[in-house]
């Protein structure tokens, strides 16, 4: 198992691009006629925002304005983390878990690369899932009857395997017993 997969090892690098002039009409469809949640906006090759459907929700549905006259522009995200290709997937989903978005873009030296979602992540490294599970914000956590494991589960710091009985070192590492009985 390759344990040092970089963002660009996983990321679509061709996401749906749409104009900030487009409308929201235009936007809707492109979502639905591609299948995907988000698009991407770009000054030439410069990313300049997301149009997530969470945005077209809140911003626009919401306040009933007309899709059809209201402009990308006007309900795109700007403040929008991204992420180095040469980022670790780990760090990836850190960066995912921290600012609460479902995805990320891929930039270098302000040129759009590609587009990092989980689905990607997950299609190249499984494992992770854990980690995305551990650091993701779950809505109404206390009223759902999820059993919470009192063991330390997670992913350990040397193979990057999930496991659910996890070993912390004098060094605040975490290791799976596999790697505990190595070292």
């Amino acid at each position: 198992m390759n344990l040092s997969y970089k963002v660009y090892d996983a990321m679509t690098s061709s996401p749906v691009v749409i104009s900030k002039e487009s409308s929201i009409q235009d936007a809707a469809k492109l979502m639905a006629e591609h299948k995907v949640a988000s698009l991407v906006i770009k000054d030439g090759e410069k990313f300049i925002g997301l149009l997530t459907e969470r945005d077209v929700t809140r911003k626009v549905a919401l306040k009933n304005l007309d899709t059809v006259k209201t402009k990308v522009k006007d309900a795109m995200s700007t403040d929008v983390h991204t992420i180095s290709p040469k980022d670790e997937m780990r760090d990836a989903v850190k960066t995912i878990a921290k600012s609460g978005q479902t995805q990320l873009p891929v930039v270098e030296h302000d040129k759009l690369l590609g587009l990092l979602t989980f689905k990607d992540i997950m299609r190249v490294q499984p494992q992770l899932f854990g980690l995305i599970y551990e650091t993701y914000n779950i809505k109404e956590e206390g009223r759902k009857p999820v059993f919470i494991s009192k063991q330390n589960e997670g992913v350990c710091s040397v193979c990057g395997d999930y496991s659910i009985n996890l070993f912390e070192t004098e060094d605040a590492e975490e290791l799976c017993a596999h790697c505990k009985s190595v070292l």
